[in-house]
């Protein structure tokens, strides 16, 4: 069964001990006041010296631009760093920009949580403000170094909240940094068992067949737009699943509190996908990446899942695997077959998903 996620399907999403300590969507609704809105951006810098300047003139040509922006570096080797505080016209268009540096271990989701430490930590030394105009929300603009919105993204994504008070995620239509005519992801979804379905598959041609999604499981942390407070009740992100997995687990726990997570498809990013691909120096290899996401999708599944059925997700995922390489062997696809054969590997480090599980029990 695959997990669309739209709201009809929430409860089917909840296990009984994260609905007794998850705030109830009626609750999101009522604590997100008409106000106005600030938008910060989140840019994580690791070695991305080779798409940083395009990235950075693309946010220069937002229609709505962020009210703030926040460059967090991960210890670069490269000119990263340089290029990001050299960038004149950032400093022009956005009013306020940070600059942060972190230790080169920092993943993705560390970064990104340090960034809004460093914010959260501005909002309690400040005086309160009072405005007319209702309350402040605050979201957080997630984007990657190697990455290039189109000049409207923000706006519609802006626009893909204001829809419904319980959005608490959205995403953007990725399409590839070489070819925008061509797709890479346009939301999330996957089976019960963490296994991703329903494309696109990466390359397909972009003819609109996708542009009618709206709630998705989940979305890519690339051009990720997070309520501020939503992010702050969630924990950030799980450090245990690393940069693959931590945006599907993230949303998946957005679900199972009640709030919606849905992608605005006319919100399009280029994204070159350095990390996934190979091109990110000392990154892993795209066979690597690969089997990483693969089983780390499995452990999500695992830790989100009831404890009732952890025992029979496993047997799942192990029968499923062992019998799609058995396919796939004597079809001479050796290759997929190994892949399948891979999806064991989540069943081999079952630390991951009981500390994600432990981590969660943990959140206010």
């Amino acid at each position: 069964m695959t997990l669309a996620s739209p709201r009809a399907k929430s409860t089917a999403l909840s296990s009984p001990r994260e609905q007794d300590a998850a705030p109830t969507v009626a609750g999101v609704v009522a604590g997100q006041a008409d106000g106005p809105v600030t938008v910060v951006a989140v840019l994580v810098v690791h070695d991305g010296a080779a798409w940083l300047k395009e990235c950075l003139d693309a946010l220069t040509l937002q229609t709505r631009l962020p009210d703030r922006l926040v460059i967090v570096d991960t210890g670069s080797t490269d000119d990263s760093l340089q290029i990001a505080l050299m960038h004149v016209r950032i400093r022009q268009a956005v009013r306020s920009v940070l600059t942060m540096s972190v230790p080169r271990e920092c993943t993705f989701g560390e970064a990104v949580g340090r960034a809004a430490d460093q914010l959260a930590a501005e909002s309690a030394a400040a005086p309160p403000s009072v405005s007319t105009h209702g309350a402040t929300t605050r979201w957080l603009w997630l984007l990657h170094d190697d990455s290039a919105a189109a000049p409207e993204a923000l706006a519609h994504l802006l626009d893909a909240t204001r829809r419904s008070p319980s959005v608490g995620v959205a995403g953007a239509k990725l399409v590839l940094w070489d070819d925008p005519s061509r797709l890479l992801e346009v939301g999330q979804q996957v089976t019960r068992s963490g296994r991703r379905v329903a494309g696109p598959a990466t390359g397909e041609p972009d003819q609109g067949q996708h542009d009618r999604r709206s709630d998705v499981l989940g979305v890519s942390t690339s051009g990720m737009l997070i309520r501020s407070d939503v992010f702050d009740a969630l924990g950030g992100f799980e450090p245990a699943f690393g940069q693959f997995g931590d945006d599907l687990d993230l949303c998946w726990r957005a679900h199972l509190a009640g709030y919606r997570v849905v992608v605005a498809p006319r919100a399009r990013i280029r994204e070159a996908s350095a990390s996934a691909n190979g091109q990110r120096p000392g990154g892993p290899s795209p066979h690597a990446a690969r089997r990483r996401a693969r089983r780390h999708g499995r452990q999500v599944a695992l830790a989100r899942c009831s404890p009732c059925a952890v025992p029979f997700l496993t047997l799942w995922i192990a029968l499923a695997s062992l019998c799609s390489a058995v396919v796939l062997l004597p079809v001479r696809r050796p290759p997929r077959a190994w892949e399948e054969l891979g999806d064991l590997g989540s069943l081999t480090t079952p630390w991951r998903p009981v500390a994600a599980w432990c981590r969660a029990r943990g959140t206010p």
